[in-house]
């Protein structure tokens, strides 16, 4: 069983070292040990947590034998959107207009 350091497993990942340093500050990432100052990255750890994190596409599944129905709700009424905005249009009502011929009525 190899130990790695912070920096092989980053290289060996293909992430930063720095990366790597804040997922162990948060609880995630690979699993590692720790005496005293000294990290250590078990490689079958790191070969686990990429196999955890392997994600099978639909080619390498096989045929899917499941049908799935999507619903997709669908809007029966319509509502009118911006209806008080003032950029609801030109052609309504605006108080304090004028009349036609520019004067008040």
């Amino acid at each position: 069983m190899a130990q790695l350091t912070t920096a092989e497993a980053a290289d060996l990942l293909g992430i930063a070292e720095a990366t790597l340093n804040t997922w162990r500050t948060r609880n995630v990432g690979p699993a590692y040990t720790k005496t005293g100052r000294l990290v250590r990255y078990p490689d079958h750890e790191i070969e686990r947590w990429i196999r955890d994190r392997t994600i099978q596409t639909s080619h390498r599944k096989g045929p899917q034998t499941e049908v799935r129905q999507v619903g997709i709700p669908i809007q029966t009424e319509r509502k009118t959107l911006l209806s008080g905005h003032r950029f609801r249009g030109r052609g309504g009502h605006r108080s304090g207009s004028t009349g036609p011929e520019g004067s008040a009525s």
